[in-house]
């Protein structure tokens, strides 16, 4: 929780807050999710930080990472 403000904007971060605090929770994942919701709300929504999609698939088949 103590990043959310990084990606996300404070009144966000503070209704997030105050929206699981009134509901008897205090869990970052929570706070977080009340976070997005809000700016979904105010129909502005958080920045995405993944990053680029790999060009290949990985290969997971473990027969074939070791010849």
């Amino acid at each position: 929780m103590l990043l959310l403000h990084r990606h996300q904007q404070y009144a966000d971060v503070v209704t997030g807050i105050h929206t699981a605090l009134a509901a008897g929770i205090f869990n970052e994942d929570v706070i977080a999710l009340e976070a997005r919701k809000a700016a979904q709300a105010a129909e502005r929504a958080p920045p995405f930080t993944a990053s680029a999609p790999a060009s290949e698939p990985l290969d997971l088949d473990p027969a074939r990472s070791h010849p």
